[in-house]
């Protein structure tokens, strides 16, 4: 049986493309390491995206391991990636692939293409030596791949229902767990209590 440890990293910087963590993001991060210490994570994969690398930065320091990248772990889209794209822009595009999972944005994927692209990173990883693995990632993957697998009701403590759309939210530095040996396994969701 493989453990999966998911989390998203910490609050960033409000700005497109690639930005960094903020203060609160940065001390998110660090608090995430403090908990993970205790747990027998023996490797570290990470979107190659600047906050979730400065997130998995601070995991690797304590536990002492390296961070492996891949790019499967991304956004289905990011603001940015589009030129000239404004924050509306991205947040309607947004809204509409949550709505329709099957949707694919200009430049991006779908929520149901992103959820089997960060499938697939868990999937090559199962039967591999490491028993507990940590994947650094950003909410909406993270909340792609979970309603791929797992059904509302399962997934209800992170279901809001709100009218404009961004129905799920992964929040920041949250640690989402699941076990995957035959089948799938949710063991938490959406946990912040480190944090506090």
């Amino acid at each position: 049986m493989t453990t999966f440890t998911l989390i998203r990293h910490g609050d960033k910087l409000f700005s497109p493309l690639d930005p960094s963590l903020n203060e609160l993001g940065h001390e998110q991060a660090r608090r995430t390491a403090e908990y993970l210490a205790d747990q027998p994570i023996q490797k570290i994969i990470a979107s190659p995206l600047r906050r979730t690398q400065e997130t998995a930065q601070y995991i690797a320091e304590k536990l002492n391991l390296p961070i492996h990248t891949d790019e499967r772990l991304r956004e289905r889209i990011n603001w940015g990636d589009r030129p000239n794209q404004t924050r509306d822009d991205f947040v309607q595009t947004w809204i509409q692939t949550s709505r329709d999972r099957d949707y694919v944005p200009l430049g991006g994927q779908s929520s149901r293409q992103a959820g089997e692209s960060f499938l697939s990173v868990i999937t090559e990883q199962i039967g591999a030596p490491e028993e507990h693995i940590a994947l650094v990632s950003h909410g909406g993957i993270i909340s792609d791949f979970l309603r791929n697998i797992f059904t509302e009701e399962q997934l209800a403590p992170m279901s809001k229902k709100f009218p404009n759309g961004l129905d799920y939210e992964i929040k920041e530095c949250s640690l989402t767990q699941i076990k995957v040996d035959t089948d799938f396994q949710l063991i938490c969701i959406n946990a912040v209590d480190h944090l506090v």
